[in-house]
């Protein structure tokens, strides 16, 4: 079996180069899709579990939400939501992404 070298083959750089880039790109995205649904969760209990107490309080009232009082309502979707938020964060924490000076790292 013949195996090439990075020195015999610089594609294997470039590819390698390229497959990190879109990784991160991927994890972004995915990053970016979970604040999106977190930020929206607090909007989704308010027409549900909390559309009555949402209907008393005056417009601009500020109220700091966290994951436990949103779990705590007893809306099954929102649950399942921050369940799937929680699989998100635990799976792009655990996504290898190499430092952008890759090139260094094979020279």
């Amino acid at each position: 079996m013949n195996v090439a070298t990075l020195e015999e083959n610089p594609q294997i750089i470039n590819e390698y180069v390229q497959y990190q880039k879109t990784l991160s790109q991927v994890v972004d995205k995915v990053i970016n899709a979970a604040n999106e649904i977190s930020d929206n969760l607090f909007n989704l209990a308010c027409q549900g579990k909390l559309k009555e107490w949402d209907k008393k309080q005056p417009v601009g009232t500020i109220i700091h939400v966290t994951d436990k009082m949103l779990r705590n309502l007893g809306d099954k979707n929102i649950v399942l939501l921050l369940e799937l938020l929680d699989k998100i964060e635990e799976t792009a924490g655990e996504i290898i992404i190499k430092p952008s000076g890759l090139r260094k790292m094979f020279s």
